[in-house]
């Protein structure tokens, strides 16, 4: 699993700047800094889970998707209660981030709804000719000739 077991770190842009959103693309992130069970959160004040992972789908249009989902509570300025939650698009293709073979997600979005939303593009979403392992496994495989 090319993208699982680690914590990948996207820096906050626009009105979240100074924010960190910490993520773990299969599995819960270590307890500390963030909240325990969390799979994704944002860190640079109070620590704020965006959600448990849900199981990876690909969108009509051919996009492969994590969500975070039941994240913290949050009450908008209007008095509006949601929970966060958070979205990561990957696209195929070579790594843009230097040092990184992989890629690494980037903000894109933190609305007024508290939902949160990610972009990566990595070598590790491009379609790959045979999966090995259980379909219902959450894991992501570099293909050739990246790997």
């Amino acid at each position: 699993n090319a993208l699982g077991g680690r914590t990948w770190n996207a820096t906050a842009t626009g009105a979240s700047q100074g924010f960190q959103n910490l993520l773990s693309v299969c599995n819960s992130l270590p307890a500390s800094p963030c909240p325990s069970g969390s799979a994704a959160c944002q860190i640079g004040g109070k620590p704020y889970d965006l959600g448990g992972v849900s199981t990876p789908t690909i969108t009509p249009d051919g996009v492969l998707q994590v969500r975070y989902t039941n994240g913290d509570e949050c009450t908008t300025t209007q008095g509006q209660t949601y929970y966060r939650s958070a979205v990561v698009n990957f696209t195929c293709g070579l790594s843009t981030v230097a040092g990184s073979t992989l890629g690494l997600p980037k903000a894109t979005l933190e609305d007024s709804k508290c939902h949160y939303a990610f972009a990566w593009q990595t070598p590790a979403a491009c379609p790959v000719a045979r999966t090995v392992g259980q379909a219902s496994a959450c894991y992501l495989t570099v293909p050739a000739p990246w790997n």
